[in-house]
């Protein structure tokens, strides 16, 4: 598959869920800097990162944990789902889509991405996105182009939602305990200090 073959099915996805074309093409712009929108990384990887736009660490693993991780499809889907839960201002902004193109693109890049000031190249990412909204302008999404629901694999790990209300209830059952041995410790160390003054 070529490259605007890739950067064409990766806009696309996001044009299908409802991203304006320009913002869909920010996304695909920044796919095809940092790793020429290809679904996963040949050669040697950059910090242990992965997939089209780059994950590493918690996020990649999150990312591996799904069945099909490695297309475009479902990374199209991780994306969406990663902007509707940890980034949504940046979603809002793409989503209404009434920023410039190079304004998307960089944002994404900043919020989304965070590369380094070297691998941020402003020029490279605006004119691949300018690229990717070329091949999409006036194309219809494909039909049906839903993305699949995230599925995690077979013994995938995975990381529970934080329940505000769980975490406070952990508090209230664990202050006494230690309570009680931040007590004991000082007791034992006031206990050290008084049996052995000539230590001090």
């Amino acid at each position: 598959m070529s490259l605007a073959e890739r950067q064409k099915e990766f806009c696309g996805y996001f044009v299908a869920m409802g991203y304006p074309a320009k913002s869909a093409a920010s996304i695909g712009g920044n796919a095809t800097r940092e790793n020429n929108c290809l679904p996963t990384t040949a050669g040697a990887k950059d910090h242990g990162s992965d997939g089209s736009l780059q994950w590493r660490g918690p996020r990649l693993l999150e990312l591996q944990g799904m069945l099909g991780w490695d297309t475009l499809k479902v990374q199209a889907a991780f994306t969406i789902r990663e902007l509707q839960r940890d980034y949504k201002a940046l979603e809002a902004d793409l989503r209404a889509g009434t920023k410039s193109l190079a304004s998307l693109t960089l944002d994404f890049c900043d919020v989304f991405e965070r590369p380094s000031e070297a691998g941020r190249v402003p020029d490279i990412r605006i004119k691949a996105a300018t690229d990717c909204l070329a091949l999409i302008t006036g194309v219809a999404p494909a039909a049906p182009a839903a993305l699949p629901t995230l599925t995690p694999k077979q013994g995938a790990l995975q990381m529970p939602p934080f329940d505000p209300v769980l975490a406070a209830q952990l508090v209230n059952l664990l202050a006494p305990l230690v309570e009680s041995l931040v007590a004991g410790l000082i007791k034992g160390v006031v206990t050290q200090i008084a049996t052995h003054p000539d230590t001090n």
